[in-house]
């Protein structure tokens, strides 16, 4: 699977260039609040180049900008699961000061889309902290269920899963 660019009505989501996006990135992240319920946990100001480069070697990332003034508010990503690699898992992480807008469901939708788009993929994961209860409202209005917690070192997550199928008879009813 390769990232290409993705837009939605609001959003333009481009695959992670280091270079080109990380002193937007690093003002978008260092919000505080934005690591708060992150697998790893708060990551510092000074931290957040390395955090940064470290998502380029990880799946498909992708930096997320709205539209209408160029600001990257977040990132989001999907990493195929080894060994079969038919099964992928979803991320994302947004500035507070993006919460609440909507933003987290149109670019989760985009990258879902992509990815079911790939004929040998046949679900999407998503982790989460018990706590964020804003994600797991996104992952379950967006067809995900609940399949209890994730294995190994993030057994404090819970996790959910989208298969093909159910995401095709989401995406009929929302097209008609």
């Amino acid at each position: 699977m390769t990232g290409r660019e993705l837009q939605t009505l609001r959003l333009l989501l481009s695959p992670l260039d280091v270079v080109r996006d990380m002193t937007d990135l690093v003002a978008a992240l260092k919000e505080p609040g934005t690591f708060a319920y992150v697998g790893q946990g708060p990551v510092s100001a000074a931290e957040l180049p390395a955090f940064i480069a470290g998502l380029a070697g990880r799946g498909i990332t992708w930096t997320i900008r709205r539209l209408a003034d160029n600001i990257a508010i977040g990132f989001c990503s999907l990493e195929v699961l080894a060994p079969a690699g038919v099964w992928a898992e979803f991320g994302i992480v947004l500035a507070p000061s993006s919460h609440g807008a909507g933003f987290a469901t149109e670019a989760t939708n985009a990258v879902i889309d992509s990815a079911f788009a790939q004929p040998r993929l046949e679900g999407v994961l998503a982790g989460m902290k018990p706590g964020n209860a804003a994600a797991r409202k996104l992952v379950e209005r967006l067809g995900f269920v609940p399949i209890g917690n994730v294995p190994g070192p993030r057994s404090d997550e819970l996790a959910y899963r989208l298969n093909r199928a159910d995401r095709e008879a989401i995406t009929s009813g929302r097209s008609s």
